[in-house]
């Protein structure tokens, strides 16, 4: 998701006149968040209905199936999408975020589950990670955070 987030910031850089109303919402990352999360919903369960995982979660070896260990279908993964979002994630939402965040950890450690995949009867499976898959997860957040740290100093420059 974090791929897809930065590609919609291309996209809506692009798009988006500058100066305009639209522009001024999006300088504020908050609306960009929550606009963000409302937008990739809808991708996440198509990914989720078609490969059982996302980019981010095929990095990590997880992949999200029904308790009888069958593909989700996408009424099923839309489900587990927007859920997440409002659930785990509080729509983005500054601090409500923080808090949803939280809960949704704490559920997982105590139950071994989240009441997002529990509700929906889901099951998130991991494998072990290698070396190698270890190896290309740190390069990838490497590469996140110089592309962060690369646009907070182009704005700052005004670039």
């Amino acid at each position: 998701m974090l791929l897809a987030a930065f590609l919609l910031g291309i996209i809506a850089e692009i798009l988006v006149e500058r100066n305009s109303l639209v522009d001024r919402a999006l300088n504020y990352s908050s609306v960009f968040g929550m606009l963000a999360v409302l937008t990739l919903a809808p991708v996440e369960a198509v990914m989720l209905a078609l490969l059982g995982s996302t980019l981010g979660k095929a990095i990590y070896a997880i992949r999200i199936g029904r308790d009888d260990r069958k593909p989700l279908r996408f009424g099923q993964a839309m489900s587990r999408a927007f859920r997440v979002y409002v659930q785990g994630m509080g729509l983005g939402v500054p601090f409500v975020s923080l808090i949803t965040c939280y809960l949704g950890y704490r559920s997982l450690r105590q139950t071994g589950t989240t009441s997002w995949d529990e509700h929906g009867g889901l099951s998130v499976r991991h494998a072990r990670l290698g070396w190698l898959r270890i190896t290309l997860i740190a390069t990838a957040w490497i590469i996140a955070v110089a592309l962060i740290a690369l646009g907070i100093y182009a704005k700052v420059q005004g670039l």
